[in-house]
């Protein structure tokens, strides 16, 4: 792989210092024993502890020697995620844990057994799940009656399920495994299982309430455990789970708390720059990115982005998922070069790591058609969207719920280049795969319900749309605390309904309540706000009050002009509108307001045909008001 090289001179450093520390905690180990400084129940625990450590090591390093691509870009990570050594030489945690069997035939077993289950972790981190599920599936107990061990099989197996994508069944697994390692009184494990139960319950499967439910119960788990050095990062680990639960129910506030609060607690125990601090502050940065703080988001991203080109190296897969991520940040904030960057980096290197049709595509690939739709280039977003099918082997009426995002994708795209018939149908195979992969009521319904309501807007069935968009509000008021900025969209939209139907007072009431839902901190600047304060002067000018609607106005183009790129349709609208404004107040279309005019035409006509309608509609308005 090109990037071998450079992947393995930063593991190399690392299972070189993690071998020399292995040597010499054993070297100490011995010595203590014979100079009677440590009784031999302590060195046998010691030495058991470092047995396993090598054990892991010993695999991993088998691993690497016929490592193929995906071992590669796994190698890093894998190798800063080795079990600590340290908690060989913790002597508290050493004899307060779990004692083997009394019989030393049954000891040797469980011995061997966990010989396998660090091979099997070994795989798992080097991120060949078939591999160590395979291992771990080729156990045999038989008359071995260990429940520690049980627990601890249970524990790998299910993590290992995760992993592969079987998130249902890691789920039934780990709450098995769960009770019997809380039976058995194997405290670490217990918060090893709860914690990555929740993780599967809140990043995978969706079931944040039932994670915030019993998160106090888990953070009592998590503090019997909290001297050893494990237990410290199955905090963080904790604490990480609980910001995911938060930011699937769009408290972004909240979950960014709980990210700021796992990355110190992390940074404490692993270090400044090891992967698990920069997932979390990924986690950060898109919780951030999906809120009204899209420019701390992008900001937060940038952070872990250049951390994990330096811990993880810059082929690393992770560094991909925080290039997609940065690019959907970027896209939001209307900053479409730098969204295109991170996009076009994310599929290079995902193509390199992974083969140009690798299934883990469909996602930077449903990015790059949203950006596309953003642009209005309708033929390139629906390419785009067809590959992400392509790559994931599946059709257009797939059932399958990884094509969910693609599929609501064509729905976008035949939105963007005006064929309605198609949008209907695509955005009706996204609400069935919504309703099957995620529940009716789920967030995802809602997303579909926004889109399909803007192609009935557009179709002018303003009344459908209307239905649409309030089905959308109230999934989210049903699932959301009443203060996520996120509502103000869904209040945006039925106020745009109402303002094309001619209701003005109900237009102005939803959009004066979506500005307090977005505007909650002054201080916070957003796209999201900046449309709002451009359909709200839109709707002054409606309402033949252009003294306010200038206000709203250069509002919306003074957080545009902070946040976005300089020749989006958007700003050009604002400009446009704050010279009709200031014309109906003054009578004449003064020089200032002529200039902007022109700025905002330029605009257009950089933008090219696909703004031809906004185009026509800035010359009309300037031949009624020549100079």
């Amino acid at each position: 792989m090109p990037f071998a090289e450079d992947t393995w001179t930063r593991v190399k450093a690392r299972l070189d210092a993690y071998a020399g520390e292995l040597v010499g905690m054993r070297v100490d180990a011995c010595r203590a024993h014979q100079q009677g400084r440590a009784s031999t129940h302590l060195f046998d625990l010691r030495t058991a502890c470092l047995d396993q450590r090598h054990k892991s090591l010993a695999a991993f390093v088998a691993i690497l020697q016929r490592a193929d691509a995906e071992v590669v870009g796994n190698a890093g990570a894998a190798a800063a995620n080795l079990p600590a050594l340290v908690g060989c030489d913790d002597t508290r945690a050493l004899t307060e844990a779990v004692p083997p069997p009394d019989d030393p035939a049954s000891a040797a077993r469980v011995a061997g057994l966990r010989g396998v289950l660090a091979e099997a972790q070994a795989h798992e981190l080097a991120g060949q799940f078939n591999q160590g599920l395979a291992l771990v599936d080729g156990i045999e107990l038989g008359d071995l009656a260990y429940p520690p061990l049980v627990a601890e099989i249970g524990l790998r197996r299910g993590s290992l399920l995760s992993e592969a994508g079987r998130h249902t069944e890691a789920l039934d697994l780990l709450t098995e495994a769960l009770q019997t390692a809380l039976a058995s009184g194997h405290d670490v494990v217990a918060a090893a299982l709860a914690t990555r139960r929740d993780f599967v319950r809140a990043a995978r499967l969706q079931q944040s309430r039932e994670v915030l439910s019993d998160a106090p119960l888990i953070d009592g788990l998590v503090a019997r455990v909290e001297t050893t050095r494990e237990g410290r990062e199955l905090r963080g680990d904790h604490l990480n789970n609980i910001g995911i639960a938060y930011a699937v129910l769009g408290q972004i506030q909240r979950a960014s708390e709980y990210f700021v609060a796992s990355i110190d607690a992390r940074r404490a125990v692993l270090g400044e720059d090891h992967p698990q601090v920069v997932y979390a502050l990924g986690n950060l940065g898109l919780a951030l990115v999906g809120s009204d703080n899209a420019l701390e988001g992008v900001r937060q991203l940038r952070a872990a982005f250049t951390a994990a080109e330096s811990s993880l190296g810059p082929k690393h897969p992770h560094v991909a998922l925080l290039a997609i991520n940065l690019g959907i940040g970027f896209t939001g904030l209307h900053r479409f070069r730098e969204a295109a960057g991170y996009f076009q980096r994310a599929l290079a290197l995902q193509s390199e790591l992974f083969g140009p049709n690798a299934p883990d595509l469909h996602w930077v690939l449903s990015g790059i058609g949203d950006l596309a739709v953003d642009q209005r280039r309708c033929d390139d977003a629906d390419a785009s969207y067809r590959r992400a099918l392509q790559v994931l082997g599946a059709s257009e009426t797939s059932l399958d719920s990884a094509a969910f995002m693609p599929v609501l994708g064509l729905g976008k795209a035949a939105t963007c280049r005006g064929d309605l018939a198609a949008a209907e149908r695509h955005f009706r195979q996204a609400h069935v795969l919504a309703e099957q992969s995620f529940g009716a009521d789920a967030l995802r319904s809602a997303d579909v319900d926004d889109q399909h309501g803007d192609m009935l807007l557009r179709a002018g069935d303003l009344e459908g749309a209307l239905a649409k968009y309030q089905r959308a509000l109230e999934i989210r008021k049903a699932r959301m605390r009443p203060d996520i900025p996120l509502l103000g969209d869904s209040l945006r939209r039925i106020a745009e309904a109402h303002r094309l139907a001619g209701r003005l007072e109900e237009a102005a009431n939803y959009l004066q309540q979506a500005q307090s839902q977005r505007e909650r901190d002054p201080k916070v600047e957003s796209s999201e706000a900046a449309f709002i304060r451009l359909r709200l002067g839109d709707l002054a000018l409606a309402r033949n009050d252009p003294r306010t609607a200038i206000g709203h106005y250069e509002r919306a183009i003074a957080i545009y002009s902070a946040v976005s790129d300089s020749d989006i349709l958007e700003l050009a609208l604002a400009r446009f509108g704050l010279a009709r404004a200031r014309t109906a107040v003054s009578g004449v279309l003064a020089p200032e307001g002529r200039g902007l005019v022109d700025q905002a035409l330029l605009t257009l006509e950089s933008l090219g045909p696909a703004y031809l309608p906004e185009q026509a509609t800035v010359r009309v308005w300037l031949a009624g008001h020549p100079k």
